[in-house]
């Protein structure tokens, strides 16, 4: 008597979304890094905001003379 030959039984891959939800995310982060790219070389701004030079700090103006008090 033959034997039919029988289907191996898939595991669950730990995906809960399905591939069309992984694939749909993928566009979505590759579609931002390519705008920061585009940013980048348009703006001319840098990927590392600590490597950007510090504003022209404010002079402060002299403190004013300390006030007497009115209320003794």
């Amino acid at each position: 008597m033959p034997t039919s030959p029988q289907t191996p039984v898939k595991e669950p891959s730990g995906n809960i979304w399905g591939w069309k939800f992984s694939y749909i995310s993928l566009g979505i982060i590759l579609f931002f890094v390519g705008l920061a790219v585009v940013r980048h070389w348009s703006l001319g701004e840098p990927f590392d905001p600590a490597r950007v030079e510090p504003p022209i700090p404010v002079q402060q103006s002299t403190p004013a003379p300390p006030q007497s008090d009115t209320l003794k």
